[in-house]
């Protein structure tokens, strides 16, 4: 059965869809434009042979000569014309290629009516297959001319040319060649001196086969059958001519066996190539998971409808639609099952908020673009459907709305406003929707300006280090400052770190702003080292990002070495939530830092993440407790006692401690108590400038501590 089914599709009995259908017809008109530019070449250079060859032939004679010729030149233009204005006209405003396309048509008409009457007594002879071809020849070409020019006339009135027309064009224009190469050589053989050996006598006919099969390709099965019969009636028409010798026989038979299997051959090409095209495509308008259209596809639809005549306006609505507790139901069914569940989720997004208008966008997000009425009573019954996917794992969603009024808003900007509106529903289980409304309008063009603006800020000074202090528990005195980064903006003023951080983090644009403070805290250090002020080490922080998307190690080291820094004024803090289950790219770079002299931090021990495997597989100098272990340090013992263990437990392994976030002197008192070396916080001073900061210390509001400074 395999075998059978093989033979059927090389034959061409297998169903192609419409597209596939419309691409191989559309290559056969690409055909016909170059097979008729070469037949109007050499129409062309057999004009001028005839008139060159007969120069004392009256006009009349020359005419009737070269009529043939004639009749193919017209015929090859009008249908190269027509061929390129169906395939090109559209994306020309020039009228030019219909004015042209008119007048050959018409040429090429009037040409075929005339000249058939006025020579038609001298053409007829006794050879019933001459003047069958002799009719033939301006007939088909007649028809041809005439159906250009209706189609013409369509599209001057409806501003398009009916595909079917262009189709029946091509064939016409086909049967014109082989009735030319026929009546040539029929005519060839009927003269033939047999005295003489001949054997270019059936060139103009095999030419006209070769042009027709090998460039107009229709399926195996039907251009076989095709070939089959033009060389049956052929063979035997030309019999009745003149016999064709045993030798020529077998050659003819295997020419047109040959012309089969190259036309059955450049088919199967191009129907492999349209299907590919067809796949392509498929993939550009649906998403290869569940089905529904891509987001691209997505786009562009509700891109045309905003910019409808008679748009529906505020009628409609962005919607994002988040999945949750999917990765849960990943883990637990498989990802075949997740699979299937997204593919559920996306039919469902289709039929509740629109199938054209609606596509997942990546992950477990779809967003829709759908007429806001009835919409909560949709979103219920979508989220009850959604429910019932898996009724022992919860399946919700959270949905973000975003309502257009601006004239021409992108529809992707749109679609990131209803995602933003979605990010403030957090993990609040009793709410499910949320719309964007002129809060998050704010906060929302903030961090479009600061995505938008890194780049320039880093460049021009805009983001720069403050320095908060950090002294030594038991007596007060400056021992290092932490960098923090700033943005003081010429347009938006003074940024919050809350600001901007988070926005690059979760843009992944965190490690330019990262490389710019470190860049500037090298050419700080240089500068008090050239003006022989009193020098501070400085921490700088790296997060996972950093180790990610760059080379943090090596832009360590090169600009280190720019600026002729010492390694001990650079304390290299890594926040210990990066390092909790890393097994890769941070355990090299940590190794890396450290024994290229480098002290290491660990940032923000107790944040939520800690591990004891961290302290216990890496080895950090310095180990620094969160603020938050003093959130209710007087109401809550237990405070005071999970702050003595650590800070006795990171002795015992060797390691420092320091206890930021401290704010009081009941604070401090307790930390020094308990052995912690170094303290941070507003008790001791906010970020300060650079220049704030040199002026606390020689107005001796900050005193330089002498220990653990290199000479």
């Amino acid at each position: 059965m395999k075998i059978l089914k093989r033979i059927a599709n090389f034959l061409g009995f297998e169903k192609n869809s419409s597209y596939v259908k419309r691409s191989l017809t559309l290559a056969n008109i690409r055909s016909t434009i170059f097979m008729g530019a070469i037949i109007a070449i050499l129409e062309i250079f057999f004009i001028i042979e005839n008139i060159a060859t007969h120069p004392t032939s009256t006009f009349e004679q020359t005419y009737y000569y070269t009529t043939n010729y004639w009749i193919m030149l017209l015929n090859g233009l009008a249908t190269i014309l027509f061929a390129c204005l169906f395939l090109y006209g559209d994306k020309f405003k020039s009228k030019i290629l219909d004015w042209a396309s008119i007048i050959i048509s018409l040429l090429s008409f009037s040409f075929c009516f005339i000249t058939f009457f006025k020579f038609y007594n001298l053409n007829i002879s006794d050879y019933v297959f001459s003047n069958i071809f002799f009719i033939g020849l301006f007939a088909v070409s007649a028809l041809s001319s005439f159906i250009i020019l209706l189609s013409l006339i369509y599209r001057y009135f409806k501003g398009t040319i009916p595909f079917w027309t262009v189709k029946v064009v091509v064939v016409l224009f086909a049967m014109t060649c082989l009735i030319f190469g026929m009546r040539a050589t029929y005519l060839d053989r009927l003269r033939i001196d047999y005295t003489k050996p001949r054997y270019t006598e059936m060139i103009p006919f095999l030419t006209m086969t070769l042009y027709v099969a090998c460039l107009l390709v229709w399926r195996p099965i039907l251009s076989l059958s095709i070939n089959a019969a033009i060389a049956v009636s052929y063979y035997y028409i030309m019999q009745h001519a003149a016999p064709l010798s045993d030798a020529n026989a077998y050659n003819y038979l295997t020419y047109f066996v040959s012309l089969s299997m190259v036309s059955a051959t450049t088919y199967l090409l191009r129907l492999r190539q349209a299907k590919e095209e067809e796949q392509l495509i498929y993939y550009a308008n649906f998403d290869e998971l569940t089905g529904t259209h891509s987001f691209g596809y997505f786009l562009a639809e509700v891109k045309e409808h905003m910019n409808d005549e008679k748009p529906l306006g505020s009628q409609m609505v962005f919607l994002f639609i988040n999945v949750s507790n999917f990765k849960n139901f990943n883990d637990q069914r498989g990802f075949i099952k997740g699979n299937e569940c997204l593919k559920r989720i996306g039919e469902l997004v289709a039929l509740y908020f629109g199938d054209n208008m609606s596509s997942r966008q990546s992950d477990d997000h779809f967003v829709a673009y759908t007429s806001k009425d009835n919409l909560i009573d949709r979103i219920d019954r979508f989220n009850k459907d959604v429910a019932e996917i898996d009724t022992e794992i919860s399946l919700t969603t959270k949905i973000g709305l975003y309502e257009s009024k601006k004239e021409n808003e992108e529809p992707r900007r749109c679609v990131d406003k209803a995602r933003y509106a979605c990010s403030y529903l957090g993990s609040d289980l009793n709410q499910s929707v949320m719309e964007y409304d002129d809060f998050m309008d704010k906060n929302f063009r903030l961090m479009q300006y600061v995505i938008h603006n890194i780049d320039k800020a880093c460049k021009n000074g805009w983001v720069r280090p403050f320095y908060q202090p950090v002294v030594w528990a038991k007596d007060e005195k400056l021992c290092g400052v932490e960098a923090l980064a700033r943005w003081i903006d010429p347009e938006k003023g003074f940024l919050s770190p809350a600001s901007f951080v988070p926005t690059l983090e979760k843009t992944k644009l965190v490690y330019k702003l990262d490389a710019c403070i470190l860049e500037c805290v090298c050419r700080d250090i240089r500068k008090s080292l050239n003006e022989n002020k009193p020098i501070v080490p400085v921490s700088i922080n790296f997060s996972r990002l950093d180790f990610e998307l760059m080379d943090a190690v090596n832009i360590l080291e090169e600009l280190v070495a720019k600026y002729r820094v010492p390694k001990s004024y650079l304390h290299v803090e890594i926040t210990e939530s990066a390092l909790v289950d890393d097994m890769g790219i941070l355990t090299k770079a940590v190794t890396e830092l450290k024994s290229k002299g480098y002290a290491l931090w660990l940032d923000d021990f107790g944040s939520g993440y800690s591990s004891l495997n961290v302290l216990k597989d890496y080895n950090f100098d310095v180990l620094k407790i969160d603020m938050k272990f003093l959130s209710g340090f007087e109401r809550n013992p237990k405070a005071k006692t999970l702050i003595e263990s650590i800070i006795d437990m990171a002795e015992k392994i060797g390691m420092k401690t320091l206890t930021e976030g401290v704010e009081t002197a009941n604070e401090k008192d307790f930390l020094n108590e308990a052995g912690c070396g170094r303290l941070q916080g507003y008790f001791f001073g906010k970020p300060l400038s650079y220049e704030d900061l040199y002026d606390r210390i020689n107005k001796k509001e900050l005193i330089v501590s002498k220990d653990n400074l290199v000479d």
